[in-house]
């Protein structure tokens, strides 16, 4: 009798079908497809909704959402159970990011936004990571969790939010100060500047002599940069370093957080640092490396889902994708938004703001890496503006706690049908990484005769340069052209910048403001810039547009792709600038993403001169804009 008990107790404890249900969420992977499992072992897709919760702390304006005061006459607790009544008729299943903490321990899942990096300043977060301080601020953080590492209802933590992995932004754009140039930057003493010597080290094989034909600094030894060192990353091989440079960050980054935060709550998933958007690839690398799935941020305006991004992302990582912002906003709003600031997602009415979240979301949905879609977000933002400027109709409700029905309904027919979307997604788990490669440029048939210098402007009456900037941060451009020279007016205030675009206008066209450019090699001409004044060159191929549009209308031939140059610095006094067409590379943030990375330049429409952020405000003079054959 011993014996059987004995057996039936070994069977029992060995029999895995016999083990106790998990106490909290995990992942897992079943028939090539990526799900949650919740804590009572059933397959979970997190359907969520971000910032559930009053406003006012975003906006410095009256107008915002505060339904507790303004509809509920202070009951806190009447919100709350209207609020989780809704989500529950919506169909939602999880509350996101930045959502009341009243909204928590009521059986609902949740997520957490831990911000475990963050200190003061709040934008140097990832500037010194291999430093003492930046360990210590990160278990300081960390404890945070404590009080929700028994909680079961908890899916898991994002770290941090949209980190400025290219180095000044979480987000992909031109002109931007890498991490590279600011640990070069660094000062003497620095810990993070041997981890940079030995990173340079390693990437050259000890040859300095390699890495002078690459960075051009004259240095005797890679001892030099333990001294502050002024880097300006513009070719493609800079590009490169800086890059795997960001890897590097990202590598410590991950390390000391994940094992600060398992320290304190080893019972939840680690949800990663919500991207924005395309970034580094080496710090997705690591981020799958460390964290049990990628989260990502996404919108897109045509309302078609970025799927080459996306597989990028698992093929990178090689973890589940949890998709943490997406939305769309109309110009027809119950708030009053303009739309002014914020994601490019505005369509006119309701009905195509619907049609477009159905769209996507069932694109998703049919991708076998995502486990979740949370929306952004609960409420309208205030038509006057939150603290950075943004006012959109994100909003589930308007800022009075009026649904949007028709967006409601929709979002409780794709919650409902959710996990059987998914269920049906096709197709294996993408393993290739898909690089752009390397662009070229169209060249002149053989035989051809060109002249050797093409006029690209005539600077009269006939030239009508658009302008634009960065209108939240204050980025702005006038333009003059009177005096014979295009004079560019910037103010280039705190965010991403400001520029001005040049569309041709001496013919010979093949279309309205359109040229043929086949057979030369460079674009020339003279410019007075102010000393020190960073700038970007970018051309156009006829169709080019902002990169969620549904089409790319070129002409000749051409499908919309954009490219860029590397960058000029200002040396306050007239010089002549040469961009070479073969130092081209493709841009991500504007012109179609799915063409065929060839500048075709038979059809040429726009060059643009960029002036990135942060530089103050002054004048530009530009004139002599021709290409040239080599």
């Amino acid at each position: 009798m011993k014996k059987l008990l004995l057996l039936t107790i070994l069977f029992i404890s060995t029999n895995p079908l016999a083990a106790a249900s998990p106490s909290f969420f995990t992942v897992t992977l079943k028939n090539n497809k990526a799900w949650f499992l919740s804590p009572s072992g059933k397959q979970f897709l997190s359907m969520g909704v971000n910032a559930i919760g009053d406003q006012s702390y975003r906006a410095p304006n009256a107008f915002y959402y505060n339904p507790v005061k303004n509809q509920f006459s202070g009951d806190k607790a009447a919100w709350v159970k209207s609020a989780l009544a809704r989500l529950k008729k919506w169909g939602f299943n999880t509350i996101g990011s930045w959502s009341d903490e009243d909204l928590l321990g009521k059986k609902v899942p949740y997520t957490y936004m831990l911000y475990i990096a963050r200190g003061n300043p709040w934008e140097r977060v990832l500037d010194s990571v291999f430093s003492p301080e930046f360990e210590a601020l990160v278990k300081e953080n960390a404890q945070k969790a404590a009080k929700y590492k028994d909680d079961p209802d908890l899916i898991g933590y994002f770290l941090d939010n949209e980190m400025p992995w290219w180095g000044e932004y979480g987000w992909k754009a031109e002109g931007q100060k890498s991490l590279l140039e600011k640990y070069a930057a660094g000062a003497i003493e620095n810990p993070n500047k041997q981890v940079l010597k030995k990173f340079f080290e390693d990437r050259y094989d000890n040859d300095i002599d390699r890495m002078d034909d690459a960075w051009a600094l004259h240095l005797s030894s890679f001892d030099e940069l333990l001294d502050p060192v002024t880097l300006t990353v513009r070719t493609k091989k800079q590009k490169a370093d800086a890059s795997a440079w960001a890897g590097v960050v990202a590598d410590r980054y991950f390390a000391v957080t994940t094992k600060a935060l398992k320290e304190v709550d080893p019972n939840h998933l680690i949800l990663g640092v919500r991207f924005a958007g395309e970034n580094p690839w080496e710090v997705v690398q690591a981020c799958g490396k460390y964290c049990d799935m990628v989260s990502v941020n996404i919108y897109a305006k045509s309302g078609t889902a970025d799927q080459v991004l996306l597989d990028n992302f698992y093929a990178k990582a090689r973890k589940p994708i949890l998709i943490t912002e997406y939305s769309y906003s109309s110009m027809e709003n119950q708030s009053g938004d303009p739309n002014t600031h914020g994601a490019d997602v505005t369509v006119p009415t309701q009905k195509d703001r619907v049609e477009h979240l159905d769209r996507f979301a069932r694109q998703l949905l049919a991708l076998p890496y995502i486990v979740g879609l949370h929306w952004f977000e609960w409420s309208d933002e205030s038509p006057k503006g939150r603290f950075d400027g943004e006012d959109q109709d994100y909003g589930l409700v308007d800022i009075q706690d009026k649904e949007y029905r028709l967006l409601t309904q929709k979002h409780a027919e794709l919650n409902l049908a959710a996990s059987s979307l998914h269920e049906k997604a096709e197709g294996p788990l993408p393993t290739i990484f898909k690089s752009m490669g390397e662009a070229d440029y169209r060249r002149a048939e053989a035989g051809s005769k060109i002249d050797p210098v093409r006029p690209y402007l005539k600077i009269d009456g006939s030239l009508k340069p658009a302008t634009w900037g960065d209108d939240a941060q204050s980025g702005k451009v006038t333009t003059n052209t009177s005096s014979g020279v295009v004079e560019i007016n910037f103010e280039s205030g705190s965010g991403w910048g400001c520029g001005i675009s040049l569309p041709p206008n001496a013919g010979p066209f093949v279309a309205p403001n359109v040229v043929d450019l086949r057979g030369y090699n460079f674009f020339q001409f003279k410019a007075f810039v102010p000393k020190d004044l960073g700038f970007v060159i970018n051309m156009g191929e006829a169709g080019s547009a902002d990169p969620s549009s549904s089409s790319f209308n070129g002409v000749s031939g051409s499908d919309g792709e954009s490219y860029t140059f590397p960058p000029f610095q200002g040396t306050g006094k007239w010089e002549t600038y040469r961009v070479n067409l073969s130092d081209l590379e493709h841009r991500t943030v504007w012109g179609n993403q799915h063409g065929n990375n060839l500048f075709d330049t038979q059809a040429v429409s726009v060059i643009d001169f960029y002036i990135p952020g942060n530089q103050g405000a002054g004048k530009m003079l530009v004139k002599d804009l021709e290409f040239r054959v080599r």
